[in-house]
């Protein structure tokens, strides 16, 4: 068995190294039961980087073990139905206030959209947040976007996602992670090395940029980041060994110890935002 110990699990760069080398030592060691102790608090949304490390764990016969002394970080993890999912144990979902974790096919992308609505309908009431009607249509359509990408860029074999608001401090994440050749791969290409991989994100986001070949896109990246802007929200995207945060200060890159599988994005939203989106949702509406 080996055995990793996280105090925080969020969406800190510390975080995505020690998850990385967490993935890098287990994949090189063979059929074991890969230990991950978490030791003080986990943000629900990154169980969707849980759910994708578990998969990758399993597919070479090793099992992730999820621990923690602490009942909070536990009630978390049955709270938006990982662990009934990832162990397969008959838990109940505890927390109304999240988003479940969901692991789908690419091709779901119809049924992703229709129980991510159900969930962030769900959510919000619960949460009792202020959040205007059009930041929760921009909400939906941004993470049907997400979800989109992994159909057209990807490669994906395996979406998971997940999400939570956090009433008390006025703010809402929401995270997926595909299993697929990641986007410095997608947009990169032979010019992507690991020393780049971090720059190929930062093109992600430029109005424009695209994979695809004679088939318009590329925009809703773009998109999605200006709803951020305009909310003062943060943005966090992780692919290879690249790592980028944005919000309000600007951009972060850095290099992560080793490569993680697939694409990790997650979206912080401010939930006490009432702001009328009406331009920017005719935007994301007409790039549908």
């Amino acid at each position: 068995m080996s055995r990793f110990q996280l105090f925080t699990l969020d969406n800190s760069y510390l975080s995505y190294c020690i998850l990385a080398d967490l993935f890098y030592v287990s994949s090189g060691l063979g059929r074991q039961t890969v230990e991950l102790h978490i030791t003080d608090f986990a943000s629900g949304n990154m169980c969707a980087i849980l759910g994708l490390l578990a998969n990758q764990l399993e597919a070479i016969g090793s099992e992730l073990s999820i621990t923690s002394n602490r009942y909070p970080v536990v009630r978390t993890l049955v709270g938006n139905g990982f662990l009934r999912q990832h162990k397969r144990e008959h838990t109940s979902r505890e927390d109304n206030r999240a988003i479940s974790y969901r692991k789908l096919r690419p091709a779901d992308s119809k049924y992703f959209d229709l129980l991510f609505a159900q969930d962030l309908a769900s959510a919000h009431a619960a949460a009792g947040s202020p959040m205007g009607d059009d930041l929760l249509l921009a909400i939906r359509l941004s993470a049907a976007e997400l979800f989109a990408n992994t159909q057209q860029h990807s490669q994906a074999t395996w979406v998971h996602s997940c999400g939570l608001f956090f009433p008390e401090k006025g703010r809402f994440e929401f995270t997926l992670a595909d299993d697929g050749i990641g986007i410095h791969s997608s947009l990169g290409g032979e010019l992507s090395t690991p020393e780049n991989h971090s720059d190929w994100l930062l093109e992600a986001l430029r109005q424009g940029a695209t994979s695809r070949e004679k088939i318009a896109g590329g925009i809703g990246l773009p998109l999605i980041h200006q709803l951020l802007r305009l909310n003062l929200g943060k943005l966090q995207m992780v692919s290879g060994r690249g790592f980028l945060h944005w919000d309000t200060s600007g951009f972060q890159l850095a290099t992560l110890p080793h490569p993680l599988p697939g694409t990790v994005i997650t979206l912080q939203l401010n939930s006490l935002d009432s702001t009328r989106y009406s331009r920017l949702l005719q935007k994301f509406l007409k790039a549908q």
